[in-house]
């Protein structure tokens, strides 16, 4: 039986592009770290990179569980996102002040 993907291609440059906005990320981290909102807009990043991540992998080792994980990340994600974006409205100005 020949090796097939159980995944779209989107799927796996999806999964490519956050990998590189991951380094980026990294990369700009001090500049980055400066935003109020900063901690809980890369807890959500990485919250979706783990989706991403178990959308890939779910159809080469563990179907149902991961995709069970996925769904569960997406549901966080959506928590976290919308802790986020009303810590960010609570403020007026990039400072905080």
């Amino acid at each position: 039986m020949p090796f097939t993907t159980s995944y779209e291609p989107a799927e796996l440059v999806m999964l490519s592009l956050m990998l590189v906005a991951l380094g980026i990320t990294l990369a700009y981290w001090p500049q980055i770290r400066r935003w109020r909102f900063a901690r809980l807009a890369c807890l959500w990043f990485v919250i979706l990179l783990a989706a991403s991540v178990f959308t890939v992998a779910e159809g080469q080792v563990w179907p149902i569980g991961l995709n069970v994980m996925e769904h569960i990340c997406y549901a966080l994600a959506a928590v976290v996102a919308v802790v986020a974006v009303r810590d960010l409205a609570r403020f007026s100005g990039a400072d905080g002040a």
